[in-house]
């Protein structure tokens, strides 16, 4: 089994919630994997990494600033 490096030159939007816990680091390289496999494309993720989707959409609903 081969590991990928990505993880090394992940995005702010995924290195921001794996240093804040909540993604796991093997789970933001692998989702990073996917979207440069997938360049602008829509892709539905493994069946594995659904749960780590799920935390990484909670992450991004409460981390953006709402209007009062």
């Amino acid at each position: 089994m081969s590991t990928s490096l990505t993880w090394t030159e992940l995005p702010p939007n995924l290195l921001a919630p794996v240093m804040e816990g909540v993604i796991l680091l093997h789970e933001a390289a692998e989702l990073w994997d996917l979207f440069l496999l997938n360049p602008g494309q829509w892709f539905h993720p493994p069946e594995h990494l659904l749960p780590a989707v799920d935390r990484l959409t909670l992450w991004q609903m409460d981390a953006e600033p709402t209007l009062h």
